[in-house]
């Protein structure tokens, strides 16, 4: 996905439509530095399964970045949550 910013409120988005993993601490890996693997606060292995807003990512082929179904084209994202 290549994702342009025009101005800060506004995007321009081109998706890739190859399947995308699922981001896990298996694909991760282990940190550079530390040699750690990447994992919750609690020790139990790392799943992104929701995006910036909450909202859940499909499991199949989610999609690329912090926003889950963006649509290609120009979107307008409000995040403040005091403006509307």
């Amino acid at each position: 996905m290549k994702v342009t910013t025009i101005n800060r409120r506004t995007l321009s988005v081109l998706q890739d439509p190859a399947m995308n993993p699922s981001i896990t601490t298996g694909l991760l890996g282990k940190a550079g530095i530390s040699g750690q693997k990447y994992e919750n606060s609690n020790g139990t292995p790392l799943t992104i399964d929701y995006d910036f807003f909450g909202k859940r990512r499909e499991k199949s082929n989610p999609t690329p970045g912090p926003i889950e179904n963006l649509k290609s084209g120009k979107i307008k994202l409000n995040l403040n949550k005091n403006e509307k």
